[in-house]
């Protein structure tokens, strides 16, 4: 089933077995909560990549309780599994009120043909009475919209449509940070307008993260600097969003200069009008980028992600270094 059909089925019944896959790791993630959330008081248990076990797996799903408790195993993998395992983990909850989530997510070391190959090989192995699987595409931006709003009226906000469609925007269109964005005004009783957006939407703390930024691009050690904003609060997963939101803004700025005879529109580009310094800096950095570094700094961050997932603490180091050198 698809995403459309998955929503109808939510409304009426609460899957046995669920695999989510598909384009969007965002869709992927934000069911495998709705599920979680429609079994209330479930010990849940997450398996990451390489840390699932068959035997594992098979004692937390297999075991009822006289106290009716509910277990919940969401295993998230890159690659498929075999048949067998598939047959014994969904033979395993037939007799339960336990439940299985499996997130198979697209893996850094397969083409799009091949991911979508072992989609299709493991859809067809996971059938059954309360199993289903799902494929979800890329969010669309009415899907986007509606997400903005159900989480603005979660959070009590008055705020308007075109300034969820700008908060949006500003993240480069990616749902999740947009998301996040709005859990900065749940605090804000007034009315939310587009000045409070605009100085609390900039980024982390845009001084320190301005600083490192400019520190990045001259090619200076960048070390001090990330040192001390991890001391003020920031983390890894944080400057991989700034770097992504960057670096996208600066693939935008390059993409519209090369159809605009090196001519920019930031408000066109970027759907509002930054100050002129920092027009001038985006000019000047994509300036030593070309096309091909875009794809390589972009694939860089994508790995990043998917090695931070899994808990690598050099991931981010290793990333910086390796962008740096494109510059």
């Amino acid at each position: 089933m698809y995403k459309k059909d998955l929503d109808t089925y939510l409304t009426k019944s609460t899957p046995k077995a669920a695999l989510l896959y598909g384009e969007s790791n965002f869709f992927i993630d934000f069911y495998t909560k709705k599920i979680i959330a429609k079994i209330p008081d479930a010990n849940v248990s997450t398996f990451y990549f390489a840390d699932y076990q068959l035997d594992a797996t098979l004692d937390i799903l297999s075991q009822g309780s006289l106290f009716g408790d509910k277990s919940i195993v969401v295993l998230k993998l890159d690659s498929k599994l075999p048949k067998k395992d598939i047959d014994l983990l969904l033979e395993s909850i037939k007799n339960t009120e336990n439940a299985l989530i499996i997130n198979f997510y697209h893996s850094e070391s397969k083409t799009p043909v091949q991911y979508a190959q072992d989609c299709r090989t493991f859809a067809s192995a996971f059938k059954g009475d309360g199993v289903i699987e799902v494929r979800f595409f890329a969010p669309n931006m009415t899907d986007n919209m509606t997400l903005l709003k159900q989480k603005a009226k979660e959070l009590n906000l008055q705020i308007q449509d075109n300034l969820l469609l700008f908060i949006l925007q500003m993240q480069n269109n990616d749902i999740s940070l947009a998301l996040s964005e709005l859990e900065k005004y749940q605090n804000y009783d007034e009315v939310i307008t587009k000045e409070l957006v605009e100085n609390l939407s900039y980024g982390l703390g845009s001084i320190s993260i301005d600083d490192f930024f400019d520190i990045f691009f001259e090619k200076r050690d960048f070390l001090p600097t990330y040192e001390k904003m991890q001391e003020e609060g920031l983390d890894s997963n944080d400057l991989l969003k700034e770097m992504e939101r960057y670096f996208f803004i600066l693939f935008m700025f390059s993409a519209y200069a090369k159809t605009h005879q090196n001519n920019v529109d930031a408000k066109e580009i970027l759907g509002y009008q930054p100050p002129n310094f920092i027009i001038d800096k985006y000019i000047r950095r994509i300036a030593k980028l070309k096309e091909v570094h875009f794809q390589s700094i972009f694939e860089i961050l994508r790995h990043w992600r998917i090695q931070s997932f899994r808990g690598e603490k050099t991931a981010d180091i290793c990333a910086l270094i390796k962008i740096k050198a494109f510059l």
